[in-house]
């Protein structure tokens, strides 16, 4: 596998462009010793550094390294081969020896698309009654048609008396627009946003009634306080164990289930967040453990200093990986101590798009294997002013890395 850091500009090389790399320039090429006897049967290793973990390669926007599945990190980025992409090909990817072990590999990874925010209301119910669901989501479906999970964090109930309202802070969803959600195949929804009890409790409840008839999981949120602050555990294809759990950081609009009895949101507390991480982990089994946060909504590519600390006290307290759930407009990527820290993913499906940060966003396609995540590979979207969801352009894209991506947080924490 050859793989970058996590901002690396390379996309793919050629085969001989990477035999010459490695027969030409040590200075900034990596592998892993204990694969080097059998890939030297594959290509010439001539130049490269010997390694004995992915902790001992300094790891920037320009370092090669060449690993095995068993390595891979969340903080690398994979790279094609002759155009060739492992996790799409692992068969025809130009660095594998055994293609059967490859192919076995790959069929026990689990795909999950990991989304940003989702409010199919105001502009977006604009767009699906003028154009349809297909039109929205056109250019995306591809991703989704090929995972085996899909979130969406959404933040929306459904309810029969919707309509379609500009300007309004008050949201719903019509009950026909649930088919989105089932078109993009979406089988767990998180329930962390601001706007799930605006159209009131019976609204909130029959949506998630509508979720467990249509086998979607849910977490983050509740019919009772309870209820809210359990987590998700799913079995993944290789039998190990993932968990969610999600929380909202100070509930502005009342959203969250505080009291015995009372639907809503999961407030977030120290004392709470630590107990159900440990819990997590002992009592539930989880190999691999994400939590998501509903932050306070801040208009700026840098996360705020509450968002800072929370993420570094759930990662301290059993945390995997850490996302922001809030963001609409999409915010910094960190790794601390080779832990995963998405601030803000960006608004996935909203109206928002009177700045350019709102309009900037990713989702994540995240792989596990193993019990553990070996890639969070983003996939950069932008909604231009036919209010339809797009994949980036490769402009598009370099503008949202630039803002996103810190050589100190995606290096020096590690």
């Amino acid at each position: 596998m050859l793989t970058s850091g996590y901002d690396s500009k390379y996309e793919n090389f050629s085969s001989n462009e990477l035999i010459a790399k490695l027969q030409q320039d040590s200075s900034n090429t990596y592998i892993l010793k204990s694969i080097w006897k059998e890939l030297s049967n594959v290509i010439p290793l001539v130049k490269a550094k010997s390694v004995e973990t992915v902790g001992d390669v300094p790891l920037s926007d320009s370092v090669l390294f060449l690993t095995d599945l068993q390595h891979l990190a969340p903080s690398l980025k994979v790279l094609k081969i002759d155009d060739k992409d492992f996790f799409d090909e692992p068969a025809s990817y130009p660095l594998i020896s055994n293609k059967s072990k490859a192919i076995e590999a790959r069929r026990k990874m689990t795909l999950i698309n990991l989304t940003g925010t989702t409010a199919i209301t105001r502009g977006v119910c604009f767009t699906i009654e003028s154009n349809g669901i297909d039109y929205l989501i056109k250019e995306i479906q591809p991703y989704f048609d090929k995972a085996d999970f899909v979130h969406v964090s959404n933040e929306v109930s459904f309810t029969k008396d919707c309509q379609c309202e500009s300007g309004t802070l008050r949201f719903c969803s019509k009950e026909k627009n649930f088919k989105l959600l089932l078109d993009l195949h979406v089988n767990i929804v998180e329930l962390t946003g601001n706007h799930n009890r605006d159209y009131g409790d019976a609204a909130f409840r029959t949506t998630l009634q509508w979720y467990k008839d249509h086998n979607i999981k849910t977490f983050g949120g509740g019919n009772t306080p309870e209820e809210a602050n359990t987590p998700l555990v799913v079995t993944l294809k290789d039998s190990s164990r993932l968990g969610f759990i999600g929380f909202n950081e100070i509930c502005p609009c009342g959203e969250c289930a505080d009291v015995k009895g009372e639907c809503g949101a999961n407030r977030y507390d120290t004392i709470k967040a630590k107990a159900i991480l440990l819990k997590m982990r002992k009592e539930l089994k989880c190999d691999y453990i994400i939590s998501s946060v509903q932050f306070s909504e801040v208009d700026s590519y840098l996360p705020h200093a509450a968002q800072k600390k929370i993420c570094d006290y759930l990662l301290k307290n059993g945390a995997d990986m850490v996302y922001g759930s809030q963001a609409h407009q999409v915010q910094q990527v960190a790794f601390i101590k080779g832990k995963p820290v998405f601030y803000g993913l960006g608004n996935f499906l909203f109206d928002q798009m009177h700045r350019i940060g709102l309009r900037q966003a990713f989702f994540l396609q995240l792989y596990f294997y193993k019990g553990k995540l070996i890639l969070a590979r983003p996939v950069f979207t932008f909604y231009q002013n036919d209010r339809r969801l797009h994949i980036a352009t490769t402009d598009e894209r370099n503008a949202i890395t630039k803002e996103i991506f810190s050589e100190k947080l995606l290096y020096e924490l590690q």
